[in-house]
């Protein structure tokens, strides 16, 4: 099968030429993607965390994780509001870092004190701050604690009760 591809008339656009386009374009893509992110996820990848903890960390890097505005954003009828506040939009970022009910949690981790909610907005770009400006060892804490927050919250939402005074950095350094 042959078209012609709009005013280029003597190029013929075939099937196997417009294969063999879209994987250079991907890789041109990928390449340059690669070049920004390659230390954030060479680490990630080798980090000594459990693996459960590393997928969910790529999951929210790339807007993966079932909050309810993502699950509202693929057609399923949920009010997208955060199960914990009940007041702002349930992204990755509030569910992790944004949400109001986290502050306490936040002065656990004294490293991330300049880190305000509002320069970022997206969990990967904080993830990246925080990777260039902090100690690999304060990056495995991170992503455990982001882990243990979404575990606490999806166990919030479906009705298990939540042990009060074991906050999550505790819980990860142990």
């Amino acid at each position: 099968m042959m078209f012609c591809c709009g005013t280029m008339t003597k190029v013929v656009y075939t099937v196997k030429s417009g294969y063999w386009l879209g994987c250079s374009m991907r890789e041109e893509a990928c390449s340059s993607e690669r070049k920004e992110l390659v230390g954030w996820w060479t680490f990630l990848w080798k980090a000594p965390i459990p693996s459960k903890v590393k997928i969910f960390i790529w999951k929210a890097c790339h807007d993966w994780l079932p909050t309810f505005h993502n699950l509202s954003r693929r057609g399923i009828k949920v009010r997208n509001c955060c199960p914990l506040c009940r007041s702002d939009i349930e992204t990755i970022w509030h569910a992790l870092w944004g949400c109001r009910l986290l502050k306490d949690i936040r002065v656990f981790l004294p490293l991330l004190q300049g880190v305000k909610g509002g320069n970022l907005g997206q969990f990967l770009d904080f993830m990246l701050y925080c990777f260039e400006h902090l100690s690999n060892a304060d990056m495995v804490l991170i992503c455990v604690v982001m882990w243990r927050l979404w575990s606490l919250r999806n166990s919030k939402i479906h009705g298990a009760s939540i042990r009060e005074g074991m906050d999550p950095v505790t819980w990860a350094r142990n």
